[in-house]
């Protein structure tokens, strides 16, 4: 079960969904039981499990800001002390700092939809560089372009191709919009040309799981306004 499905099907009212489900979250942190008093709510169990496997707090909050629109660092807020105490025990007063991503158990590549300017998700140096040559490859393009590379049918067969070949990999919605109301944008176009030479690298991975991550990447950095202005300028 999806949070967005429990939001529909739950018989809690809507309103009162946010706070038991962080309540419940965390009693799940703390290992009070996860499902206790929830026997006539199949659906609270149902989600309760989901998070259980997700095992990634970060998504978790994140999809429950969004589904309910609520602030992410506010829920986070709720539950961080409970999951701080879970997963990292009791810690020194000088004890080493940690990155954002290793303090949400998930890899850098993981936390690309969620970065805003300003905030303290750290990268690490691999992702960096690629930043760096992902935009030499994007300025070489720009400054060479000379007509469209891509018509709205060889969009959607490119990432239908990279689907079939990889596996999901999801482009989001306000990205292929904006995509496709600017289908003949440079800008764009040139992102297009980006992600065809990269699925071609990927197709030549004998590891289809590198190939995967890098597309997923591409496309993370690509539907993240925010951050496609720090990588691309636009």
């Amino acid at each position: 079960m999806t949070i967005s499905t429990f939001r529909e099907e739950s018989n809690i009212p809507v309103e009162q969904q946010v706070d038991c489900l962080i309540e419940h979250i965390k009693n799940i942190y703390t290992i009070k039981g996860y499902f206790n008093d929830i026997s006539s709510e199949s659906k609270l169990a149902e989600i309760l499990i989901t998070i259980v496997l997700m095992y990634n707090p970060a998504i978790t909050v994140k999809c429950i800001a969004e589904i309910y629109d609520k602030d992410f660092w506010n829920i986070w807020d709720e539950i961080q002390d409970a999951y701080h105490h879970t997963f990292w025990g009791s810690q020194e007063e000088n004890s080493e700092e940690i990155t954002t991503s290793d303090f949400f158990h998930c890899e850098c590549e993981d936390m690309l939809p969620y970065w805003e300017e300003n905030d303290n998700i750290e990268f690490s140096e691999e992702l960096k560089v690629w930043f760096s040559s992902l935009k030499s490859s994007y300025d070489t393009i720009i400054d060479n372009y000379q007509d469209r590379f891509y018509s709205l049918r060889d969009i959607f067969l490119l990432l239908k191709s990279a689907n079939d070949e990889f596996r999901k990999i999801y482009v989001f919605e306000d990205f292929l919009n904006a995509a496709i109301e600017s289908v003949s944008d440079k800008k764009y176009q040139t992102l297009w040309k980006i992600f065809d030479n990269l699925l071609q690298n990927a197709r030549q991975e004998e590891n289809k799981d590198s190939g995967r991550k890098i597309l997923r990447r591409f496309l993370a950095i690509c539907g993240n306004e925010s951050l496609r202005e720090k990588v691309f300028g636009f």
